[in-house]
């Protein structure tokens, strides 16, 4: 919260090891910032989605830290703090992994 200048925030346990957090801010803080944070922190994961105020906005960001999580998991990264805007493309690009297979070789053939 005080790296993102919130005030308020909205907080639920979604699993046992999972709180989700949503604040309303216009900018999210810096990779920097995020990882100054996570390094004090053993075993803390945080996944940013992109800044928004509505409640489209709200879902919005919602969708995007979990895609930029599950992406990271995916991926098996050692990265413990993302920010959707920094994986948006490579998200998109494995969505769909068996599609994402099909366009490089379709692409770079075999």
């Amino acid at each position: 919260m005080r790296s993102a200048g919130a005030a308020r925030r909205l907080t639920v346990l979604a699993g046992t090891a999972t709180l989700w957090t949503w604040m309303p801010i216009g900018a999210a803080p810096s990779r920097a910032e995020l990882d100054e944070i996570v390094a004090d922190i053993p075993n803390i994961r945080v996944a940013l989605g992109r800044p928004a105020r509505d409640l489209n906005g709200f879902r919005r960001s919602h969708l995007d830290a979990m895609a930029a999580q599950s992406l990271l998991g995916r991926l098996r990264s050692e990265r413990r703090a993302v920010l959707f805007q920094d994986v948006h493309l490579v998200s998109l690009l494995t969505n769909d992994v068996a599609e994402a297979r099909q366009f490089v070789t379709d692409t770079l053939g075999e």
